[in-house]
């Protein structure tokens, strides 16, 4: 079995103190975490206009967590297509890909 990291970035609860910026931050310390723990995975998802969901580029933020991970598998757990050209789209992961090894 194996285990993994997946997050909707998701910072909306009653009475929650953490801020857009700080979830983000935690977001990427955890996924360092997963690779220090031996986790398989970290899943992050992409989230637009709504503070539910905080993160809008899980492809810059996964790009950061690239350099400091050795075997955690990186992935976005949602990308929202309407947004992007699929073209693009292809290209940003396949880059992360090729970066993460």
């Amino acid at each position: 079995m194996e285990f993994g990291y997946f997050t909707l970035s998701d910072n909306h609860y009653p009475n929650n103190p953490r801020s857009a910026n700080q979830l983000v931050l935690e977001i990427r310390e955890q996924a360092i975490l997963a690779d220090r723990l031996g986790m398989h995975s970290c899943w992050i998802g992409e989230h637009h206009f709504d503070s539910l969901g905080v993160n809008s580029r899980p492809d810059l933020l996964l790009a950061s967590i690239v350099p400091v991970t050795s075997h955690v598998r990186l992935a976005p757990a949602v990308t929202v297509l309407p947004l992007h050209h699929p073209v693009h789209v292809a290209e940003v992961w396949a880059t992360l890909d090729l970066l993460s090894g």
